[in-house]
């Protein structure tokens, strides 16, 4: 699958598995577990030797796993449909209040128009739904020239400009 990382088309190193899969047949590579399932097997997944990523849903916060950020390469946030933007204060809490350093990627209902403003609060990666064009997409980071506010991609909003 292709994703849209650091404003480039390339492909997802990431696999996601499910929640009830048997920790002795993970895969060997990159994965990314549902907080759930972090919770439950916290310290084999640990061990296991992976690259851990961890999802969250939107009505899950970044409190539940703040003390474990080291552990991750990986947190990806789930937005759902249309209502729901709180993932936009998850991004900038992660950089900007816990120093995460590792990929923030969006998923699910990531849309178009919030590409720009998702990257601005601290988002590198997007997973597109399966009827968006990511060329298309890209185009999304260049619509606006100039930033009114501060936010955690440390570009200097226009009063800050001389």
């Amino acid at each position: 699958m292709k994703i849209i990382k650091d404003q480039k088309i390339v492909d997802d190193t990431w696999q996601t598995v499910e929640d009830d899969i048997d920790l002795s047949n993970l895969p060997n590579d990159n994965i990314i577990v549902t907080l759930k399932t972090w919770k439950a097997a916290k310290e084999a997944l640990v061990a296991c030797g992976n690259n851990l990523g961890v999802k969250l849903s939107s009505g899950e916060l970044i409190s539940e796993i703040a003390d474990d950020l080291s552990h991750f390469g990986l947190v990806a946030l789930d937005f759902q449909p249309y209502k729901d933007g709180r993932h936009f204060s998850t991004a900038r809490l992660l950089r900007e209040r816990h120093n995460f350093k590792g990929e923030i990627r969006a998923t699910g209902n990531v849309l178009r128009d919030q590409l720009l403003y998702m990257q601005r609060v601290g988002f590198d990666a997007f997973e597109l739904g399966p009827n968006q064009d990511p060329e298309a997409a890209l185009s999304a980071f260049h619509d606006l020239s100039t930033a009114y506010q501060p936010t955690a991609d440390l570009q200097p909003p226009i009063y800050q400009r001389k």
